[in-house]
């Protein structure tokens, strides 16, 4: 196998998963921004900062997921 080749397929390899795993990381992010959130930009800072801890990131994919007209179950 060439250099050319061997460095190729080693940067694909390595880059792949990579990437797979930002894309997962900043899933919240990308969630807010397809469900067109006001606060996607406080989305991707708590994800940013904070979603490298597991309560982090559920706290950022709460809020992207979260819908805002929810219905009260009691009546003040």
């Amino acid at each position: 196998m060439g250099t050319v080749a061997g460095i190729l397929i080693a940067a694909i390899l390595i880059l792949t998963p990579v990437i797979y795993l930002l894309a997962c990381f900043f899933l919240p992010f990308w969630i807010a921004v397809f469900r067109r959130r006001p606060d996607k930009w406080k989305v991707l800072a708590i994800n940013f900062f904070l979603g490298w801890c597991p309560p982090g990131w559920a706290w950022a994919f709460v809020l992207s997921v979260w819908d805002d007209h929810l219905v009260p179950l009691w009546r003040e």
